[in-house]
């Protein structure tokens, strides 16, 4: 919600790192990411202006970070809602887009941002067979080695999705 929002904005004004990660539905929408909660229900074009977060304001946020800003994305997955939204859009013109989300363009103004994505932009990423998609389990099985750059970590991860996808999904 976007008191939660408001509140890390102001918490990450002292942090050292700002992180941010989702795991779940993600649309893109006339080229612009927007993150969808699992209890949105999306059956009019008003739920689509009042249920949905701009990813865009997502990226502002850890922008207020004095240090490193990290965002991980798990969710470039097949949109099954595409089809409905466009029905329940109407005469609007939106392109939605049935696969993938889109690329980000950061105006970064702060020490350094990294976003990483599950899959490659346009692109569908796996579920998985166990608790965690497979981009969610390298992260977890790497991003606490010490010594080793977020770069570092990312490059392990991506090498690690390739490898447990069949060469179906890289990061």
């Amino acid at each position: 919600d976007y008191d939660g929002m408001r509140s890390f904005a102001k918490q990450v004004r002292s942090a050292e790192v700002a992180t941010i990660f989702y795991a779940g539905h993600g649309i893109a929408v006339d080229g612009v990411n927007y993150l969808v909660p699992v209890d949105a229900s999306l059956n009019d074009p008003v739920d689509w202006e009042f249920q949905v977060y701009d990813m865009r304001e997502f990226v502002k946020l850890v922008q207020y970070s004095k240090g490193a800003s990290l965002i991980f994305l798990d969710a470039c997955r097949d949109n099954p809602m595409a089809e409905a939204l466009t029905r329940a859009m109407g005469g609007m013109t939106r392109s939605i887009a049935p696969r993938g989300l889109a690329r980000i363009d950061v105006d970064s103004n702060g020490s350094g941002m990294a976003i990483a994505f599950a899959t490659s932009p346009g692109e569908v990423a796996q579920d998985g067979e166990g608790q965690h998609s497979p981009f969610t389990q390298a992260l977890l099985n790497n991003i606490g080695a010490p010594n080793k750059d977020i770069s570092e970590v990312m490059s392990i991860v991506t090498g690690e999705v390739y490898e447990s996808t069949d060469q179906q999904q890289r990061p």
